[in-house]
């Protein structure tokens, strides 16, 4: 009984914190993790602070989610603290961080809090960071493509088609737009030009060091900015 009127109350004094966000029952649905099992412990409140989830698209043909629709394993830091093996399922139409919790719920993890997360998808880790979006001033989630004194990003965006015009359902569909981080400040990227146009001082060394290498840089392969972005880096200091 004692242990059922702490439990009540833990759950009442969490549910009214930072700006009434609630938390939740850590889902158990990944052995091994580092947070496997119901644990109400002073770490998983930190993790499991958020609002409830609820899909508002579930008529929309394909899905909002990156990559799938089911949750994947990953990791989350918030405020400067990792949580391994935590199930995460970005919406990228929202661009919300959410996490499974039992029984069979889903949690809004409070955006405020998190510093960076990662996703573990067909044996490959993809690393999200959380930076104002200058766009509209307010944080969203990029993936990073290259992170060093400069930093180049990848922000994923859903959109809905609207199709129900002719009969049909409408459906999501994803497209990507390039970021450079320099100087604390984002800088939208198109292609090489936009970085000849950022770096006009070492515009004649990059253009040789492009030819030089046959280097081949296209937005349609985001990796393939790494080595020119890692060369400007190189001379700029």
């Amino acid at each position: 009984m004692n242990k059922y009127r702490f439990t009540v109350l833990l759950f009442f004094t969490f549910f009214f914190c930072d700006g009434f966000c609630t938390v939740l029952p850590v889902f158990s649905g990944f052995p091994g993790g580092k947070f496997y099992g119901q644990d109400t412990t002073k770490e998983n409140q930190i993790l499991y602070n958020g609002k409830i989830w609820r899909n508002l698209y579930a008529q929309v043909r394909e899905n909002q989610f990156l990559f799938t629709p089911d949750f994947l394993t990953g990791s989350v830091t918030i405020r400067g603290k990792v949580f391994y093996n935590v199930p995460l399922k970005y919406d990228v139409f929202k661009d919300e961080l959410l996490t499974a919790t039992d029984p069979g719920g889903i949690l809004q993890i409070n955006k405020e809090r998190v510093d960076s997360f990662s996703l573990l998808f067909e044996n490959k880790r993809y690393q999200f960071v959380s930076l104002p979006d200058s766009a509209n001033g307010t944080l969203s989630y990029f993936n990073v493509i290259f992170n060093g004194h400069l930093a180049f990003y990848r922000k994923y965006i859903k959109r809905i088609d609207k199709l129900s015009v002719d009969g049909q359902s409408d459906r999501f569909y994803q497209f990507y737009r390039l970021y450079l981080w320099k100087d604390n400040e984002l800088f939208p990227v198109t292609g090489k030009n936009d970085l000849l146009d950022k770096f006009k001082e070492q515009k004649a060394l990059i253009k040789t060091y492009i030819k030089k290498n046959s280097l081949d840089v296209s937005a349609k392969e985001p990796e393939s900015f790494v080595p020119l972005i890692r060369y400007i880096e190189s001379i700029g200091r």
